[in-house]
């Protein structure tokens, strides 16, 4: 309590992070029916928002609260296949010594990590900020 009014730390997941990405850990991670349900989501972005501009003063644009928050979907789902991975190989170790990964999970692990790929890449895509490219001219060089 602090001035009469709850207040909330969340100190496991205080850090420096996009703006939306503690909402994507708040709801996305733990709900598939949530995460799963547009309309569900676009909601709680917006409730977000308007929440963060009565906070801030000024509001923060939609568009990096979306990135925000898909870029912590993304980040857990790398880290939630990653750990399925086995360990690596302790010094002297041979990879023989091991059982190889059953072939139906090793595919599923696989298509999880291109589908992340490909999720990351057009994530950046839409982060980077499209650069006119001036058009250069090409001068011929002359032998001297």
């Amino acid at each position: 309590m602090h001035d009469g009014r709850i207040v909330l730390m969340d100190w496991a997941t205080c850090q420096l992070a996009p703006i939306g990405s503690d909402l994507a850990k708040l709801f996305g991670h733990a709900s598939a029916a949530v995460r799963d349900q547009p309309s569900v989501v676009r909601e709680c972005l917006d409730a977000y928002a308007e929440a963060m501009s009565a906070t801030l003063g000024a509001p923060p644009r939609r568009s990096q609260i979306k990135l925000g928050y898909r870029y912590q979907l993304i980040a857990h789902s790398f880290r939630k296949v990653l750990a399925r991975l086995p360990a690596p190989l302790t010094p002297g170790e041979r990879a023989s010594s091991r059982p190889p990964l059953r072939p139906d999970l090793q595919l599923r692990l696989e298509a999880h990590l291109v589908r992340l790929c490909d999720e990351s890449d057009a994530l950046l895509r839409q982060a980077i900020p499209k650069r006119r490219r001036r058009k250069r001219r090409h001068r011929s060089r002359r032998p001297k």
